[in-house]
């Protein structure tokens, strides 16, 4: 295997070169193949998702210009019996995507793109608003969204690997919040799994981000794995 990944989609969607190292930890020789690889690739950026338990690896990130952006937190739970959806749940449909979008352009500002000022907040902000639309349109996932009157005050994103749901996105319209919205769409998620026999649950959040991590915690989840996202620019 190559000890980089050229990402075509991120290359396209930013404007830049864009890679991924290949691997979770560091060492002089594979810095030595990165950079190479990068060389040979005009590579701008090169994400890297590092072990959080190689001492090496923090070291030499930090000796060699790769940029921290993101703790990377991977919370599961076990399911057991189904539980009720909460009320007005309902499926996203085609029609509620502008409402979508705005709330996904606006209620992910703890992510890694925002925390690199190589990377516009419009950007972000996009990449976010693409992501939704994606999931609408996918056939395999699931966008439950919260109505109220008939307006959409929040959605949750499902996707499904084996036996377990995975939640991808979370976002409340920022006039609703503070009413438990972003719990009741969770119990929806949690719902949705659990009648369809799923074994458990995952979900990705970021370590400065408490709040969504409390949230999970209340539904019993609990903390799996725990790494480091960094962002290498070569032309620095």
């Amino acid at each position: 295997m190559s000890i980089c990944t050229l990402l075509i989609w991120d290359s396209e969607f930013f404007g830049r070169r864009i890679a991924r190292v290949n691997g979770d930890t560091l060492t002089l020789e594979r810095i030595v193949e990165i950079e190479a690889f990068c060389r040979a690739e005009r590579i701008e950026c090169v994400y890297f998702l590092a072990s959080a338990n190689d001492a090496q690896t923090a070291t030499l990130a930090a000796l060699h210009q790769f940029m921290l952006v993101d703790i990377r937190m991977t919370l599961d739970v076990e399911l057991s019996t189904p539980t009720k959806m909460p009320d007005n749940m309902r499926p996203a449909i085609s029609t509620d995507l502008a409402a979508l979008k705005a709330i996904a352009g606006e209620s992910f500002a703890d992510s890694r793109f925002y925390h690199d000022p190589h990377f516009a907040r419009e950007d972000a902000n996009r990449l976010y608003q693409v992501w939704i639309e994606q999931q609408v349109h996918n056939q395999s996932d699931v966008v439950w969204v919260a109505d109220h009157a008939g307006e959409v005050a929040g959605f949750i994103t499902c996707s499904f690997e084996a036996e377990q749901g995975v939640i991808s996105l979370i976002g409340v319209d920022k006039a609703y919040h503070g009413r438990g919205i972003g719990s009741s769409l969770v119990g929806a998620a949690l719902s949705d799994f659990s009648q369809r026999g799923l074994k458990g649950a995952s979900v990705v959040t970021q370590g400065r981000n408490i709040p969504a991590q409390r949230l999970y915690q209340k539904h019993g989840f609990r903390t799996h794995n725990i790494q480091y996202w960094y962002h290498k620019w070569l032309s620095e």
